[in-house]
């Protein structure tokens, strides 16, 4: 009976009234990091900032590199254009000078007739398959002479002069290869660098808002919980302090006007009831003498002094228990011996309107609690269900372990509560228009909700099919 009644209450479309203390520290905690905003604006700047890197160093790359390359092209049409501009018959041994500066081994000549035989230089054979168009084209390395040894890569050009000879300029562009490869792996490293630093800074102001919209959780659910005293971490200037600031502000103002409020109500439920009771005292001395003709009306009186009496107790029973100190009376309290007191208490009475009080109780462990209010959470919905339940009805209390903690169920057989009707139902002096005229404050359910906050249990209101099922959703503090 208890599984079913955690099962039902979970799926059935219910109302929920839960205070936002330990199930929303528990979703805090439990948040994971990378669905908070600041990770993820972390991620995206930090995409950016290395896309924005990457491109800039490699187009700063690219111009290098093509610099580089230009550079080479300029000096090879330069001395072609100063080699060409020599009379023929001084140009072989200016090319035999320039083949004879072998140290640099970067720039090779070659003067060769028109049938293909060298006149000067060190090219062995005129490359065949570049055209004279001055510009640079790839050539194999075995053009070179041997002294060049293992080039990488070559760039020629090839210049026929007026006389029909061929001029050849080779440059060694190996060297150049590699000054770009090493310039691309400086810059990859230096942009591995730059990204990891970015990513570093980027993730400790991360984890900086992150503490921070952590603190102010923290301390919404504190205030949420009832610390109307507590105030949001509004250090700094920017829109998260400025907006605490405001949070802060609403607050001072919603306690004061709380405060206001309440001590309202307090006050004039303290000062009532005293001349209240005293009205009451009177009219029973009045009742014991009156008249036949007036007694009924003495009586009626009464009783609705003894409903005001029973209001204003209630009111100031609220106010107690929300102004007590948080776990100030705590201990371990056994569900399982508080539900058997519970049903011991309420059977004279549901033995007097022919109804069936069963209980059905699992081993939950102990919780930490106020004994004494959780009794009275008890002892009221058992009261309400009896109540409300018609003669020869059902009254079902039961304790079952969930997933979440220990559950307490109160079912009745009675005509139930409309759902749109259940979350009025935990207001001050809400009665339902089908039990007006049943004995009774509105005020039961304010008083269960006020200690259900107090200890940050949950209670749920849901439909039994027929009757109504008051579900209190416990949170397992002690063990066994």
């Amino acid at each position: 009976m208890s599984r079913g009644c955690a099962r039902k209450s979970a799926t059935s479309r219910d109302r929920r009234y839960e205070p936002s203390g330990a199930s929303a520290m528990s979703s805090i905690s439990s948040m994971k990091r990378w669905r908070t905003t600041p990770f993820r604006l972390f991620l995206v700047y930090t995409a950016i900032f290395i896309i924005s890197v990457g491109s800039l160093l490699g187009l700063d790359y690219w111009r290098s590199a093509a610099y580089i390359a230009q550079q080479a092209r300029n000096i090879i049409g330069w001395e072609a254009r100063y080699l060409r501009a020599l009379r023929p018959e001084r140009l072989p041994a200016e090319i035999n000078l320039l083949s004879r500066d072998v140290p640099q081994r970067v720039n090779y000549y070659g003067l060769f007739a028109p049938d293909g035989s060298i006149i000067a230089g060190t090219i062995a054979a005129p490359p065949p398959t570049i055209p004279d168009d001055h510009f640079l084209h790839r050539v194999e390395a075995n053009l070179l002479p041997a002294y060049a040894g293992d080039v990488a890569d070559a760039l020629a050009m090839a210049v026929v002069l007026k006389n029909g000879n061929m001029l050849v300029l080779v440059r060694d562009v190996g060297e150049i290869t590699q000054l770009r490869d090493t310039l691309l792996r400086s810059m990859l490293w230096s942009s591995l660098a730059i990204a990891l630093t970015g990513m570093g800074l980027g993730w400790l102001y991360s984890l900086r808002q992150w503490r921070r919209i952590r603190a102010i959780q923290q301390a919404a659910v504190r205030i949420a919980g009832g610390n109307m005293s507590e105030r949001l971490p509004a250090g700094g200037r920017d829109e998260l302090a400025l907006l605490a600031n405001i949070v802060n502000g609403m607050l001072d103002d919603i306690g004061r006007l709380m405060g206001e409020v309440k001590s309202t109500s307090d006050g004039i439920a303290h000062d009532l009831r005293t001349p209240l009771a005293r009205l009451h005292t009177l009219l029973r001395h009045l009742l014991q003498d009156a008249a036949p003709k007036d007694r009924a009306m003495l009586e009626q009186a009464v009783g609705q002094t003894d409903q005001l009496l029973l209001r204003f107790s209630a009111i100031l029973r609220i106010s107690e228990i929300e102004t007590m100190n948080r776990r100030s009376n705590f201990s371990e309290v056994d569900l399982d011996e508080l539900l058997h007191e519970a049903a011991e208490l309420y059977e004279p009475l549901a033995e007097d309107k022919h109804m069936t009080l069963a209980i059905h109780t699992e081993d939950t462990g102990r919780i930490l609690g106020d004994r004494a209010l959780l009794f009275e959470v008890l002892c009221n919905l058992v009261d309400n269900a009896i109540k409300f339940t018609p003669v020869g009805g059902k009254v079902m209390l039961a304790l079952s372990m969930t997933p979440h903690g220990p559950c307490v169920c109160v079912s009745d057989s009675g005509p139930g509560i409309d759902e749109t009707e259940r979350e009025s139902v935990v207001q001050r002096f809400y009665r339902s228009p089908g039990v007006r005229d049943l004995p009774g404050s509105g005020l039961g359910l304010s008083i269960v909700s006020a200690i259900l906050h107090l200890h940050d249990f949950r209670l749920r209101i849901a439909s039994a099919n027929p009757g109504t099922r008051m579900i209190v959703q416990c949170w397992p503090q002690v063990s066994n």
